[in-house]
């Protein structure tokens, strides 16, 4: 049996929801090292994990431990750097989403990687959740027919005012917060992998809740995102709807696939088809579409899927999908609706 694959583990809050559990179950990988802003957050989450180094410095965790993969779950703002490094000192990268600030900084990422012939990997797990790969599968063989109109709503409270979320990153937008990044890359990148590239978007953020107390009490300005609608042009004639927002009260994810022939419906993770004439039904999914059950988080099943399929081109060396190059291609729709926004108008997206 080949050795475990060796990874260090950047950040210690969602990292030690989704990641961190996925790795540590993961027969394929060991996880060596774990960094995170504060030491003792580093430790504890070290401690759940067993991982025998913990620290509050991310770069000389990497320099000193030995590992094959790195994988960045921090805010947006420290993607870039940390990923660099990790590329430049010759580790294989996973990185979460959404893939950096801008476009430039995923362009100077994807160059550096195949430079120094990584495999790299977003964290897009959500496309193994498996009503989601089927409805794609489903659509790629035609039974809806030409596929004219795409629709994606996501709504969460966890932003909500009921809920009292202290100010934190996700507040910040210098810190690449905001739930268009959050929610809205998963949207994107969904939509693209069914539908191909989006070639302009017209899009309105907003901030329903515009301040919250940080952990001292003190009410501090909300300066990103808590909601978002944005219309999407594909290339190939086909429209896209993005919904969503974190400031209501109640939790849904909800995808429309409509095709010249039929629909798929997405709901909750369900998947039910719908043609002229007849009622809704629900579809049941393909043996091989399946995955595997490992816990109560609903991110742990998929997660723990995509390592699955990345251990693999790890060992192979072969190319990873999801890669940079998908996380530039959400990036560049991610950039062109803020732009859209802030200028009032339409917006291309860069090819």
């Amino acid at each position: 049996m080949s050795q475990p694959i060796r990874v260090i583990l950047l950040g210690a809050g969602f990292a030690r929801r989704v990641q961190g559990p996925a790795f540590a179950r993961h027969p394929d990988y060991r996880l060596v090292g774990l960094a995170s802003a504060r030491l003792e957050s580093a430790r504890a989450a070290a401690s759940e994990l067993g991982v025998q180094h913990a620290s509050d410095d991310w770069r000389r965790l990497l320099e000193e431990v030995e590992c094959d993969l790195v994988s960045v779950v921090t805010p947006p703002s420290l993607h870039h750097p940390m990923a660099r490094r990790a590329l430049e000192l010759g580790r294989d990268l996973l990185l979460e989403k959404p893939a950096a600030m801008d476009a430039a900084q995923v362009e100077d990422l994807l160059a550096l990687a195949g430079s120094r012939g990584r495999v790299h990997a977003l964290n897009h797990e959500y496309r193994w959740v498996p009503a989601r790969a089927f409805a794609r599968e489903l659509a790629r063989r035609g039974e809806i027919g030409r596929v004219i109109r795409f629709v994606a709503r996501s709504h969460y409270e966890f932003f909500s005012r009921q809920r009292g979320m202290r100010w934190g990153w996700l507040c910040d937008a210098a810190a690449g917060g905001g739930m268009w990044g959050a929610i809205g890359s998963h949207l994107v990148d969904y939509a693209q992998w069914v539908m191909g590239p989006a070639r302009a978007v017209t899009a309105r953020m907003e901030t329903q809740v515009a301040a919250r107390p940080d952990a001292a009490g003190l009410e501090r300005a909300v300066t990103a995102d808590d909601g978002f609608i944005v219309q999407a042009d594909f290339e190939g004639g086909a429209t896209g709807l993005f919904e969503g927002s974190a400031a209501v009260a109640h939790r849904d994810d909800v995808f429309e696939l409509h095709g010249e022939a039929g629909t798929l419906v997405i709901e909750n993770d369900v998947l039910y088809r719908l043609a002229p004439g007849k009622p809704r039904e629900a579809v049941a999914v393909e043996p091989a579409f399946e995955i595997a059950r490992h816990g109560a988080d609903a991110r742990l099943d998929p997660c723990y899927a995509l390592l699955t399929a990345l251990a693999a081109r790890v060992r192979d060396r072969g190319e990873f999908r999801p890669s940079l190059a998908d996380g530039l291609a959400t990036q560049r729709v991610l950039d062109a609706a803020r732009a859209s926004h802030a200028q009032g108008r339409r917006a291309e997206v860069p090819r």
